[in-house]
């Protein structure tokens, strides 16, 4: 009897265990984007790319207007998997990895993760304060899916150029300051009076008559 019962209650555990695996797959639960509604967050984002994948083994409550939000972050954003921020490079913060998004206005949430928009840290995300497309350029990495946010948010200035530098337009500003220079000095000689005094002295030399309009003696001469 004792054999019989023993195997019987192993069976079970297995069949528990694998429902349980099957439930949560990888390092933690899974909630499907299409289970929940975030569409009164904030942010332009309507293209959910992932579900939200928790380091716990047991989903977290979007209770929270902070919560929601760092959800729609995670689930419509990109991964900064080669630049991650000090909290998710520590494995802090209820999500797997760490998510920057963007929309058409530049990026959500001043460029913070998730992770820490989650937890109400958005005053020490240091990906606030170098921003995904910065701290990839200054790393020598591709920005990736980063490079549409640097072109909306930053106008592309840490896209590198066909040289591999950093976009620039110092040379065109540089010549464009030269014309104005040039414009500016003529202006001022014009306020100055040079270019009147100028043609004043070019009509005196060349008439005959003096200023009073009587005549001198090149005009007798010419009579």
């Amino acid at each position: 009897m004792h054999p019989i019962f023993h195997f019987d209650m192993a069976k079970g555990k297995k069949s528990t265990t694998s429902a349980r695996r099957q439930q949560r797959p990888g390092p933690g639960a899974i909630t499907p984007i299409a289970g929940i509604n975030l569409s009164r967050c904030g942010g332009n984002l309507s293209n959910p790319v992932r579900d939200i994948e928790w380091r716990a083994p047991q989903a977290q409550e979007l209770n929270t207007t902070y919560r929601r939000k760092a959800a729609k972050i995670y689930t419509h954003g990109a991964v900064a998997d080669l630049v991650p921020c000090e909290r998710c490079a520590q494995g802090r913060g209820p999500f797997q990895k760490c998510v920057i998004a963007w929309d058409d206005k530049g990026y959500v949430g001043n460029a913070n993760c998730a992770n820490c928009y989650w937890s109400h840290k958005t005053s020490s995300c240091s990906r606030r304060y170098v921003l995904p497309c910065q701290a990839l350029m200054e790393e020598g990495h591709p920005l990736g899916d980063f490079e549409e946010a640097c072109r909306i948010h930053c106008h592309g200035a840490h896209i590198p150029d066909e040289d591999g530098e950093e976009s620039s337009s110092d040379e065109e500003d540089d010549s464009d300051d030269e014309y104005e220079e040039e414009t500016d000095e003529a202006s001022e000689a014009g306020a100055d009076g040079d270019y009147g005094t100028t043609c004043q002295k070019r009509k005196s030399v060349g008439s005959p008559y003096d200023s009073t309009g009587g005549d001198t003696p090149k005009a007798k001469k010419m009579r």
